[in-house]
């Protein structure tokens, strides 16, 4: 075997440990391999991406937007690593931020997802218009590619569904009439199975927002596909709403749960904030949020019992997130970020969420936990 041969095995088996690592949430030997390679060779650049997402995972986001500030000046990177800061900002709920970070790639260049990046931040900024001038754009400038201008039609329907659920009822008609009909034009070339599905929930969030419960109804009765398993994210967040407006909370909540499910498999950063922040806003709206912070913290305590801790806290940080006024929830993801030696993990401030707990009236129990928590927390 030459030489050159024996490199490229040696890569691809580096890569693949690298990813096995992420994949089994061991991110401190996924953070310990990609350094060793940069070590050795700066110019890796499979590696310094790699490391990038290890340290977004582990929750040290500030070491993450550090390595991607360092990612700005070469052209081959540029435009990533501003996706990465736009993923950042988003995250951190700063959408101004991630609007400007965006501002740096051409509109022209800019890919479907990190399309739906900037238009999310248009959306928690009220700024309607130049969301769909963006979608628009981009849906012209892809008419000869099939795929990317269904799918960007698709995205301008669902941005007029948006709006429509914004709005009194008297008031939907224009936005329904636009999604209706460009659901109907991206419907003629999609022809599979979870496009009809796609297309049969959307139209039936269209009915629900219209107050046509009945035709709603028919619509998903006469969808053949209607008991397949759905694929896609921002579908399952359509089936969840109509479910729900029918009066099927449990059929609605079983999607959500298998909406969660796919959330975890995303590999993409980008991928991985728009299904969140979809999923969160799903909840929110349907009045699912105090459930799910504690669902969460039970599995976390689950996780914590049995000893692993990144796991833990992961739960931990998403109970507390959904649900902030519960002080368990803010002890519980301290004492894990005490057991990481970790005095940071994503938008959290172990310092910062202490004195937030110091400042309002606490149980004994809870005061009593604090107290053995700080000592920790300044040792590292």
């Amino acid at each position: 075997m030459s030489n050159n041969l024996k490199k490229r095995f040696r890569t691809d088996f580096i890569k693949l440990q690298g990813r096995l690592f992420i994949e089994l949430k061991d991110y401190d030997s996924a953070i310990a391999l990609y350094r060793d390679i940069l070590e050795h060779s700066n110019s890796i650049l499979w590696a310094h991406w790699g490391l990038i997402k290890s340290e977004y995972l582990a929750g040290r986001w500030q070491n993450c937007e550090a390595m991607i500030d360092s990612l700005l000046s070469a052209q081959l990177t540029k435009e990533k690593a501003f996706e990465w800061l736009a993923c950042l900002a988003i995250s951190q709920q700063d959408y101004e931020k991630a609007e400007r970070q965006l501002d740096n790639i051409n509109d022209n260049d800019l890919t479907i997802q990190a399309t739906k990046l900037k238009i999310l931040a248009f959306q928690m900024q009220n700024k309607d218009d130049e969301a769909i001038e963006l979608l628009e754009k981009k849906r012209l400038s892809n008419f000869t590619v099939k795929e990317r201008f269904d799918e960007f039609t698709i995205e301008l329907a669902r941005y007029y569904l948006l709006q429509a659920e914004q709005v009194d009822i008297d008031d939907r008609l224009d936005d329904l009439l636009s999604a209706k009909k460009l659901i109907g034009n991206a419907s003629h070339f999609m022809i599979d199975r979870q496009s009809e599905q796609q297309r049969t929930y959307m139209l039936a969030h269209a009915s629900l927002l219209e107050g046509d419960e009945d035709k709603a109804s028919r619509l998903l009765e006469a969808n053949p596909y209607k008991n397949d398993i759905i694929n896609k994210i921002p579908t399952m967040s359509d089936a969840i709403k109509v479910w729900f407006g029918l009066g099927y909370p449990d059929k609605a909540k079983e999607i959500l749960l298998t909406c969660e499910t796919r959330m975890a498999e995303q590999n993409n950063q980008i991928d991985m904030v728009l299904a969140d922040f979809l999923i969160q806003d799903t909840e929110s709206k349907l009045g699912l949020t105090k459930d799910k912070a504690i669902r969460h913290n039970d599995q976390g305590m689950q996780h914590y019992l049995n000893g692993d801790h990144r796991k833990a806290l992961e739960c931990f940080y998403k109970a507390y997130i959904l649900y902030p006024d519960v002080p368990a929830f803010a002890l519980n993801l301290l004492q894990s970020m005490c057991e990481l030696k970790q005095k940071d993990y994503k938008k959290v401030d172990a310092n910062a969420l202490i004195n937030d707990l110091d400042a309002i009236t606490l149980s004994d129990t809870n005061l009593d936990k604090l107290s053995k928590i700080k000592p920790m927390i300044a040792r590292f």
